[in-house]
Protein backbone atom coordinates (compact mmCIF):
# COMPACT_ATOMS: atom_id res chain seq x y z
CA UNK A 1 0.00 0.00 0.00
CA UNK A 2 1.20 3.35 -1.28
CA UNK A 3 1.23 5.77 1.54
CA UNK A 4 -0.97 9.03 0.75
CA UNK A 5 2.27 11.41 2.01
CA UNK A 6 4.06 9.54 -0.68
CA UNK A 7 1.86 10.28 -3.37
CA UNK A 8 1.12 13.88 -2.51
CA UNK A 9 4.87 14.62 -2.31
CA UNK A 10 5.54 13.08 -5.54
CA UNK A 11 3.12 15.26 -7.19
CA UNK A 12 3.90 18.27 -5.20
CA UNK A 13 7.40 17.64 -6.00
CA UNK A 14 6.87 17.09 -9.73
CA UNK A 15 4.41 20.12 -9.88
CA UNK A 16 7.67 22.11 -8.23
CA UNK A 17 10.08 20.77 -11.05
CA UNK A 18 8.01 22.27 -13.72
CA UNK A 19 7.20 25.47 -12.04
CA UNK A 20 10.72 25.77 -11.50
CA UNK A 21 11.83 25.43 -15.31
CA UNK A 22 8.99 27.95 -16.00
CA UNK A 23 9.97 30.10 -13.82
CA UNK A 24 13.63 29.70 -15.84
CA UNK A 25 12.47 29.55 -19.19
CA UNK A 26 10.51 32.96 -18.56
CA UNK A 27 13.32 34.64 -16.14
CA UNK A 28 10.94 35.01 -13.16
CA UNK A 29 12.69 34.54 -10.63
CA UNK A 30 9.79 34.70 -7.98
CA UNK A 31 8.35 31.33 -10.47
CA UNK A 32 11.72 29.44 -10.13
CA UNK A 33 12.06 30.39 -6.01
CA UNK A 34 8.09 29.05 -5.71
CA UNK A 35 8.86 25.98 -7.89
CA UNK A 36 12.23 25.19 -5.96
CA UNK A 37 10.15 25.81 -2.34
CA UNK A 38 7.57 23.21 -3.83
CA UNK A 39 9.65 20.74 -4.92
CA UNK A 40 11.55 20.67 -1.74
CA UNK A 41 8.40 20.83 0.15
CA UNK A 42 7.22 17.52 -2.13
CA UNK A 43 10.80 15.64 -1.42
CA UNK A 44 9.90 16.17 2.35
CA UNK A 45 6.71 15.24 2.19
CA UNK A 46 7.17 11.75 0.55
CA UNK A 47 10.32 11.25 2.67
CA UNK A 48 7.57 11.90 5.93
CA UNK A 49 5.62 9.34 4.01
CA UNK A 50 8.28 6.65 3.40
CA UNK A 51 9.43 6.91 6.90
CA UNK A 52 5.78 6.44 8.43
CA UNK A 53 5.49 3.51 6.61
CA UNK A 54 8.37 2.03 7.74
CA UNK A 55 7.31 2.58 11.21
CA UNK A 56 4.30 1.21 10.76
CA UNK A 57 5.78 -2.25 9.62
CA UNK A 58 7.95 -2.48 12.18
CA UNK A 59 4.72 -1.84 14.76
CA UNK A 60 3.52 -5.04 12.73
CA UNK A 61 6.55 -7.04 13.40
CA UNK A 62 6.34 -6.21 17.00
CA UNK A 63 2.90 -6.83 17.19
CA UNK A 64 3.57 -10.12 15.69
CA UNK A 65 6.12 -11.03 17.83
CA UNK A 66 4.67 -9.71 21.01
CA UNK A 67 1.87 -12.50 20.23
CA UNK A 68 4.25 -15.19 19.65
CA UNK A 69 6.43 -14.82 21.79
CA UNK A 70 5.63 -12.36 24.97
CA UNK A 71 8.09 -13.39 27.36
CA UNK A 72 11.02 -12.35 25.10
CA UNK A 73 9.43 -9.29 23.53
CA UNK A 74 8.69 -8.10 27.04
CA UNK A 75 12.66 -8.38 27.82
CA UNK A 76 13.55 -6.97 24.91
CA UNK A 77 11.63 -3.99 25.52
CA UNK A 78 12.75 -3.80 29.27
CA UNK A 79 16.30 -3.90 27.98
CA UNK A 80 16.19 -1.36 25.48
CA UNK A 81 14.13 0.94 27.92
CA UNK A 82 17.19 -0.32 30.59
CA UNK A 83 19.42 2.00 27.53
CA UNK A 84 17.21 5.32 27.28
Amino acid sequence: MVDQNRMEGAAQGAIGKVEKAVGGLTGDTKTQIAGTARQAAGETQKAFGKISGQVRQATEVIAQAAGEQPVTTLLIVLAVLDGV
